[in-house]
């Protein structure tokens, strides 16, 4: 996966969720906890994430810092902005039914991958 598609699910799924721990988002989006690992060290690079201690000692929880819930925000403004663009010859019906339609999509692709990751047991 791109790493930049990574940066941005990691940072709305942090938005989204609030503090979270590597393994949550490493199991939301189905990929290999390293991969988040790095990301998460990148964006707090970047002052957009911090680390806070977990419940309990076996994690550390992330979160957004200011810094990076600003820059969350501005980039969803940017974002709704182009797709309102792109869309706006299309009409409400449309829009409608493509926007039920991918959660479900989304859903079966999930589906697929985890039926392809899990053994098959032979009788």
């Amino acid at each position: 996966m791109d790493y930049l598609i990574l940066y941005g699910r990691s940072f709305f799924y942090i938005e989204q969720n609030g503090s979270s721990q590597l393994a949550s988002i490493s199991a939301y989006y189905h990929i290999e906890r390293p991969s988040i690992t790095r990301v998460v060290q990148r964006l707090e690079e970047k002052q957009i994430v911090e680390q806070i201690p977990g419940k309990d000692k076996r994690g550390k929880s992330i979160r957004l810092t200011k810094f990076g819930l600003e820059t969350y925000r501005i980039c969803r403004k940017k974002i709704t902005e182009l797709e309102h663009s792109m869309l706006s010859d299309v009409p409400e019906e449309m829009k409608q039914n493509a926007f039920d339609l991918f959660p479900q999509i989304r859903e079966k692709l999930i589906t697929s991958e985890e039926d392809k990751r899990e053994p098959k047991v032979m009788e």
